[in-house]
């Protein structure tokens, strides 16, 4: 089983990736914009220089999809102004 990947992609998937709850059924969660200046200041996250880069970039808003297509899993990130 592969770690999740550092930065922005670690971050939505720590939040997303696991799709199912602690009773094994699957989460109703709705994927959520986030600022990314909040992650980007968030004390419990590591530096990053790419994350501080989209956001002077003009990037202010991330959201991460989760998938599981026959068993491969992962998350796709979105990104808005």
């Amino acid at each position: 089983r592969q770690v999740p990947g550092a930065g922005l992609a670690g971050y939505f998937w720590s939040q997303v990736g696991n799709r199912t709850n602690f009773l094994g059924k699957d989460r109703q969660d709705r994927n959520i914009w986030r600022d990314t200046a909040a992650i980007v200041n968030d004390p419990d996250q590591p530096p990053y220089p790419r994350m501080a880069l989209l956001e002077q970039a003009g990037y202010g808003k991330a959201c991460g999809v989760p998938f599981d297509i026959r068993g491969h899993r992962g998350v796709v990130l979105y990104f808005a102004r």
